[in-house]
């Protein structure tokens, strides 16, 4: 490294994100030591997820966004997928 052991983990981090930027968030996640490929949910581990019925009232969105709140850093792009229920407890349709 250029710079020295200090720099090492954000020229590395940079180095990846620049070479893999078209497949970020679309086919694998960079992490500071770790990259995954072809990430795939396991259908049995969530199935309680699979079951679970569509939200009606405002409480039911509020517990919705609490759960998945603790996933947001397992999701990409995860503002952008819960937008709908942002804005649905703001009160908008």
């Amino acid at each position: 490294m250029a710079f020295g052991l200090k720099n090492a983990r954000a020229k590395y981090k940079h180095l990846v994100n620049s070479l893999f930027a078209p497949l970020i968030g679309d086919t694998m996640e960079v992490y500071v030591d770790d990259i995954l490929w072809g990430t795939d949910a396991n259908p049995e581990k969530i199935q309680a997820i699979l079951d679970m019925k569509v939200p009606k009232t405002v409480k039911d969105i509020q517990s919705l966004t609490g759960r998945v709140a603790a996933l947001t850093r397992f999701i990409s792009k995860a503002t952008d997928r819960y937008a709908p229920f942002f804005k649905a407890l703001k009160g908008q349709k």
